[in-house]
């Protein structure tokens, strides 16, 4: 988004009439049936399950946890003694909950460690010491290799949950040998560094993998994913500074798709995608620069014939994307100026209950909204604090909101953090100019949470302008906590 360029993001949605029923029908439910319900549950839920009524807590499998964080039991200078102690705690916690371990229907492991110090000695205790969701990270990434406890990773026979933070992985070990793990279901990879290969022989170990997560992984320029029958969920958050190519996916039964590219070598260059087969994806956020290469903007419902919530952003392309159809529930537009979108997109959507548009730059076109959304709008700005130190980036607005003046209109104003002085406002009102306020925002929220202490005096300023161009039935403002008290007294409104 370039500099000095407000941020708009209008939405609507459509209330709809939900038919309530005040009785639990799980409370019918037999035991064994919640039982086994539960059991499909990963820790951190079964530990509100069991909270909700007698029954659930009743009926909830029993689970234990470990958790070893190094950087709160290690001293800030650690010597060979607190390293050993460290890894002493860990290994008398094991034996004085083997008991419990055994008889735990769901095992939870969370270690996290400072550096990689005696990660090969500790990870030995998974053997023997089956876990059914295992978390493992290193806070400070030093080119640590998580290979000498992969194997024993490999040998678990119930585990379905495995989450790897700021590591490395190497060929000869994921390369070699035939091991599998066909209990695991989730596979979480965030700061991991591994190449292309090591990744795809990783996944095809895991052949019931339903849900996958790369986040922010190093050493990849390209994602080959195939032979994924029973992936649900797929997520791809790449570096700000990364240089990447084509992704692939062959998964029918995938549902959920997330892809967001931002770095500024691929700000130029489309990413390549083959996403053919996922039919059945029904909610897809694409976050990019560029709209990628292989998806068809002329047949992008046709491809997608179940998708219920679409996010778009920027997504630049030459000529407009065609979304319509009768699954859609949920459009999300993110992108300043790139290109035009329809109105008949909306229009031909019938089932579409929530709209929005977020950009630098107002689009006419989008306002006012289709019949099928009429009854709430929200509007959200984020600027910076030098762009409203002028009234004529206020009166902007409020021609802007003219456009929604049949509606029921949230605004909510979110002023971003300033690095340079700005000096005091341009043209400070005294009091609200005789204008005719719009009456059709009801809900008037302002954040300001980011301002400094010596920028007291910005606060009358907003409120004022904006109460001069509306006159909302509630006022909800979120102001640092150093601000002193007084500040409040000086708005007009409270005296």
């Amino acid at each position: 988004m370039a500099n000095g360029e407000e941020r708009f993001l209008i939405s609507q949605t459509v209330k709809e009439d939900i038919l309530t029923n005040p009785v639990d029908l799980t409370l019918q439910f037999p035991d064994h049936l919640l039982h086994s319900i539960f059991s499909c549950l990963n820790f951190h839920d079964l530990r509100h399950v069991r909270l909700v009524c007698k029954k659930w807590h009743r009926n909830t499998p029993s689970h234990l946890a470990l958790n070893f964080n190094e950087s709160v039991f290690r001293e800030k200078n650690p010597t060979t003694y607190s390293e050993n102690e460290y890894w002493n705690s860990i290994r008398f916690s094991l034996d004085a909950s083997k008991n419990k371990l055994i008889n735990a229907e769901k095992r939870a492991l969370r270690v996290q460690f400072n550096d990689c110090g005696d990660l090969h000695d500790i990870m030995k205790l998974l053997d023997g010491n089956d876990f059914h969701e295992v978390y493992l990270k290193i806070e400070s990434f030093r080119s640590c290799c998580y290979y000498s406890y992969l194997p024993y990773i490999f040998q678990s026979k119930c585990l379905t949950i495995l989450h790897l933070t700021n590591c490395e992985l190497e060929k000869h070990v994921l390369l070699c040998g035939e091991e599998i793990i066909p209990s695991l279901q989730e596979l979480k990879l965030e700061g991991v560094t591994l190449s292309e290969e090591i990744l795809s022989k990783f996944i095809s170990k895991c052949p019931n993998i339903r849900e996958l997560s790369l986040m922010f992984c190093w050493g990849i320029s390209f994602i080959v994913l195939t032979k994924l029958d029973h992936l649900k969920k797929l997520y791809v958050y790449l570096s700000y500074f990364h240089s990447f190519t084509n992704i692939q996916v062959v998964a029918p039964s995938l549902q959920v798709f997330h892809f967001v590219l931002r770095s500024y070598e691929s700000r130029g260059v489309p990413v390549n995608m083959d996403i053919r087969s996922c039919k059945m994806l029904r909610e897809f956020h694409l976050d990019c620069w560029k709209f990628p290469n292989g998806l068809d903007p002329d047949n992008f419902s046709s491809d997608f014939p179940h998708l219920e919530t679409l996010l778009m952003g920027p997504c630049q392309t030459e000529k407009p994307i065609k979304i319509s159809g009768s699954s859609l529930r949920k459009w999300i537009l993110s992108f300043p100026q790139l290109y035009e979108c329809s109105r008949r997109s909306i229009d031909s959507s019938p089932n579409l209950s929530s709209f929005q548009y977020m950009g630098s730059t107002f689009q006419p076109y989008l306002a006012p909204p289709s019949e099928l959304l009429e009854n709430n709008n929200n509007i959200v700005l984020v600027p910076k604090v030098h762009e409203i130190m002028n009234r004529a980036w206020f009166h902007k607005l409020r021609s802007h909101l003219e456009n929604f003046s049949n509606y029921n209109t949230t605004l909510d104003l979110c002023v971003r953090e300033e690095t340079r002085s700005c000096g005091h406002p341009k043209g400070k009102p005294s009091g609200r100019a005789p204008t005719q306020p719009l009456h059709h925002i009801k809900h008037l929220m302002v954040d300001m949470k980011k301002l400094k202490y010596q920028q007291e005096y910005l606060m009358g300023y907003i409120i004022d302008n904006l109460l001069w161009m509306s006159h909302p039935n509630t006022l909800t403002l979120s102001i640092p906590a150093s601000f002193s008290p007084t500040a409040l007294v000086s708005f007009p409104f409270m005296c």
